[in-house]
């Protein structure tokens, strides 16, 4: 790696703080109705499953449908199962 490489990479992250960067990276649409997700997610303390359902229930209308909507559906089958496991050790 020579220098113009380490000047592309800064010029890089310099892009990701401009305005338009930072939102593509910060507050795109599809996370920013009402109350950021990211910000609900960490303030109900959810584990990573939780979040990615969270995540992908409420962007689902703004960004790829069905699809995140069965990612969502992926996460939620994995949470059901482990409930159901924690469940039959109870007893």
């Amino acid at each position: 790696m020579d220098a113009a490489d380490v000047a592309k990479i800064r010029q890089g992250f310099a892009d990701l703080d401009s305005e338009y960067g930072s939102k593509i990276v910060h507050s795109p649409d599809h996370y920013t109705q009402g109350i950021e997700t990211f910000d609900f997610i960490n303030s109900h303390n959810m584990g990573y499953a939780q979040g990615a359902c969270i995540k992908y229930l409420t962007r689902y209308k703004m960004k790829n449908g069905l699809e995140d909507l069965l990612k969502c559906k992926w996460y939620l089958d994995k949470l059901i199962k482990e409930e159901i496991a924690r469940e039959e050790m109870k007893g």
